[in-house]
């Protein structure tokens, strides 16, 4: 024999409600854990291309052009800007030229201070190129 379809009492709407909060609150939670794993790769492959570009400038005394110029192929998910010139550029231009594709570098901690001593690479041959520009004057 069939159960007669009853109207919902007002404990089962309640709970059904919480349900559905709580559903909301764990997908929230899921999406926020779920962008910052993503956001692991690109950030440390970020990183690597910085310690990379650094060696290459201290080496080469030069911006590399490329990927290939670096001698590897490239790296996922990292923006370079390939067209900085190391005589002319100034300090944010060196802060802004390698980022992870998310945009920013929200997870890994060193960033700032990676991008730093790029600047002091490029800053030391922008001191050195002026020197010998004074030099060759005299």
């Amino acid at each position: 024999m069939p159960v007669p379809d009853r109207p919902p009492t007002q404990g089962s709407l309640l709970k059904t409600i919480l349900v559905f909060l709580a559903g909301l609150g764990i997908g929230a939670i899921g999406g926020d854990w779920a962008r910052f794993l993503s956001g692991l790769a690109p950030e440390y492959n970020s990183a690597t291309a910085i310690s990379e570009i650094t060696a290459f400038v201290e080496k080469n005394r030069v911006w590399p052009t490329s990927w290939q110029a670096l001698g590897r192929q490239p790296l996922d998910r990292v923006k370079v800007d390939w067209s900085v010139e190391i005589h002319s550029c100034d300090r944010h231009d060196v802060m802004m030229s390698v980022a992870p594709e998310t945009g920013g570098f929200f997870t890994y901690p060193h960033s700032e201070r990676q991008l730093g001593d790029l600047w002091k690479v490029v800053l030391k041959i922008q001191t050195d190129q002026a020197c010998d520009t004074v030099k060759a004057r005299r």
